[in-house]
């Protein structure tokens, strides 16, 4: 709410942006995740709805419907497994979008730095 106001009044939202910031900074570094912000400034905020459930069960949808086209594509065994995962990678490529690629961070595979961890 306080980064809408930045449309209406810049100069003010912006020094309550920027406490608030420094308040979430602060407690962080306190080790005071579960109370970033005082109950007071979080009146008449709804949470985000947690989606993440819907975009798994998507991907492994996405991910059966290929391999069943794939079954029946006529593929030599042998090239089926590394054709399943190419259409699972697509499929969260399609449902995560630009976030697939932070997913692919956890994976213990290196991925574009000439392989350095």
């Amino acid at each position: 709410m306080a980064e809408e106001r930045l449309d209406v009044d810049p100069a003010a939202a912006l020094r309550e942006l920027g406490g608030l910031l420094v308040t979430v900074a602060e407690r962080y570094s306190d080790g005071r995740v579960g109370a970033l912000l005082d109950e007071a400034e979080l009146t008449d905020v709804t949470p985000a709805r947690d989606r993440e459930v819907l975009r798994l069960v998507a991907v492994a949808g996405l991910t059966a419907v290929g391999a069943a086209l794939l079954s029946m594509s006529g593929l030599p065994e042998g090239a089926m497994g590394p054709a399943i995962a190419a259409v699972g990678l697509c499929a969260v490529a399609l449902v995560y979008r630009r976030r697939a690629l932070k997913m692919l961070e956890i994976l213990p595979v290196p991925f574009g730095n000439g392989g350095q961890q």
